[in-house]
């Protein structure tokens, strides 16, 4: 189910990030960060044979890129150590 750009899933709520109303792997944040990665790579992969057109993939990861500087996590990216 899609409301307002969430998807909800199981009573969760994830981003739809790619506006299709599916929960795609890199889109569940229950998974681990590789398996989202590879989701998305395999996407990516996709699109450059010319399977999905490549704006299908670029909207998304902006997004997401978008929501990750929205919540500071460019801010620091190297903290000093302890």
């Amino acid at each position: 189910m899609t409301t307002d750009g969430w998807l909800i899933h199981e009573g969760l709520r994830f981003r739809d990030l790619d506006h299709d109303g599916v929960l795609a792997p890199y889109e569940d944040w229950r998974l681990p960060v590789e398996t989202r990665v590879e989701d998305l790579l395999t996407r990516i992969d996709a699109a450059a044979d010319g399977f999905v057109p490549i704006e299908r993939i670029e909207q998304p990861a902006s997004r997401v890129l978008a929501q990750k500087f929205e919540l500071g996590l460019f801010d620091d990216p190297w903290p000093p150590p302890d």
